[in-house]
């Protein structure tokens, strides 16, 4: 059983953000067809974009709520930043990387849904109602520009 804080979950997401725009940049390199070229490079913004918005939590949450320790919370997501190097991100069609990514941020949600549900204190759900929030909007405008690419 891991035991880790509140602001260690937040570092990870920060983590995975950086990384998703780091395969994203690098599929981008070597994909061959525009849209999904095109999907790339905004995904590799938003996910820099994103991963800032996430990291400026650490300054305005209360400490107490960063620091109050979770045990396995890494249990409640799927999602393994090594693992994304494996995506073969530039062989991938427009419909396959967009599919992938709003799993991706679905699970992100989830993880800060779970999160919320096992807040103790206050400050602590005030901190993963507005990470859940924030990455809700961010991938429903996510997806709206994928929808919109689609009709390109």
């Amino acid at each position: 059983m891991k035991v880790a804080s509140n602001k260690s979950a937040i570092e990870w997401t920060v983590e995975l953000h950086a990384r998703l725009a780091e395969v994203f940049a690098a599929g981008e390199a070597i994909q061959t067809d525009e849209r999904a070229k095109w999907l790339l490079d905004y995904l590799q913004q938003q996910e820099i974009r994103i991963g800032d918005m996430v990291e400026g939590f650490q300054d305005q949450a209360a400490q107490n709520a960063l620091d109050t320790q979770k045990y396995d919370w890494e249990a409640h997501t799927s999602v393994e930043i090594a693992s994304l190097s494996d995506k073969p991100y530039g062989t991938m069609t427009y419909d396959e990387i967009a599919e992938d990514v709003m799993v991706t941020h679905n699970q992100i949600i989830e993880l800060y849904r779970s999160m919320l549900a096992r807040a103790s204190i206050s400050d602590e759900k005030k901190l993963f109602e507005a990470l859940a929030s924030v990455e809700e909007q961010e991938t429903k405008q996510m997806s709206q520009s994928i929808n919109r690419g689609r009709d390109m």
